[in-house]
């Protein structure tokens, strides 16, 4: 990448000389992304994607993907943004500009709010998932490196082993008893389940930083560059789980729960993804825990080792929060209860 004053530059140039529009003001607005404001005020998202040139000329050529699959979406009333147009010789794709605020910050800012707009989130993914897999035959080859089915059952070999990990590390690191090694098989033959589901097509990139609230509270879905298999539920969890990754003090926040859950879903799929889901967080955050305590740096940085204890403690208390009524899934969210042993986030 280029400097600020030479990419502004650039983007000015293309705008006015491809769009026929005045530019007034260009924001970096994020990582790769740039917010164009024309003279009229209307707005224009500017994304740069560094795999443009590796990609050129292949079935997984992720300007010529994402131009594909955004107007075939757009044709079926799905709340994508409008595709406008690319450069291929510098790797910009330019879009509708569909709103400021991403799912993720939403969150961070009112939890209740954003749990309210679930339900519309659930059904703008639906039907995105389904639209992709009508197309499924002619999707496929366009599938990214990596991204087959044989590589996701790969990796969730690595997702299991980390998730029982993450359990034990999790009650260790918050005073609780260790789970049992009937809570171990039992998380082990879950986890075996989900591998047996049927994975479909879809965006290889699914947080919650890639929904953006836009009008009305509408949710549009952004970033389809990339292809990959992978279960529709485990997407819907982690779409729906807000972490904070642009907030100084950001919180994990699950939106997805008994109550805004849509009865079309099959809720103890759901249910079980999450626990999976928030066990390999807590894994995480537990091995930066262990690191920055055998270092010396701990001696300067106490704030940091509370902030990872405190997410930890905001782990188990969304794993201890029954979602479905499987009583398997409900066995192993008790053992991360918190309540009786008056642990709290100081």
């Amino acid at each position: 990448m280029r400097s600020k004053r030479t990419i502004e530059k650039y983007l000015r140039y293309y705008v006015t000389g491809n769009f026929g529009a005045v530019v007034e003001y260009i924001d970096e607005w994020a990582p790769w992304l740039w917010r164009i404001q024309l003279i009229d005020g209307k707005l224009i998202a500017a994304k740069y994607q560094p795999l443009a040139r590796r990609t050129r000329h292949t079935e997984s050529d992720v300007l010529e993907l994402e131009r594909e699959l955004l107007d075939f979406l757009v044709s079926k009333n799905c709340l994508v943004p409008f595709w406008m147009g690319c450069d291929k010789k510098t790797g910009f794709a330019f879009y509708e500009w569909v709103g400021d605020t991403t799912l993720d910050d939403y969150a961070q800012k009112d939890i209740l709010s954003a749990r309210k707009i679930i339900p519309r989130v659930v059904d703008s993914f639906k039907l995105i998932d389904n639209n992709i897999n009508d197309m499924q035959g002619h999707l496929a080859s366009k599938v990214i490196p990596g991204g087959e089915k044989s590589d996701l059952l790969s990796l969730w070999r690595v997702v299991t082993e980390r998730a029982k990990w993450g359990a034990y590390a999790l009650c260790n690191h918050l005073g609780l008893p260790s789970p049992t090694k009937k809570i171990i098989t039992e998380l082990d033959v879950i986890c075996n389940d989900l591998a047996l589901q049927d994975p479909r097509l879809g965006c290889s990139d699914f947080n919650a930083r890639n929904i953006i609230i836009g009008d009305k509270e509408s949710p549009y879905f952004i970033e389809f560059a990339k292809l990959n298999w992978d279960w529709t539920e485990r997407r819907l969890v982690q779409y729906t789980t807000s972490i904070g990754s642009r907030k100084h003090r950001g919180n994990l926040r699950a939106l997805l729960y008994k109550k805004n859950t849509r009865e079309t879903l099959n809720i103890a799929l759901v249910d079980a993804h999450q626990i999976v889901f928030m066990l390999n967080g807590a894994a995480e955050v537990c091995f930066a825990f262990e690191k920055e305590k055998k270092s010396f740096r701990k001696y300067f940085r106490p704030t940091y080792l509370h902030s990872l204890r405190r997410r930890l403690i905001v782990f188990a208390n969304v794993l201890s929060e029954h979602f479905s009524l499987e009583a398997q899934l409900c066995e192993i969210r008790s053992t991360f209860s918190i309540e009786k042993k008056g642990v709290t986030i100081e």
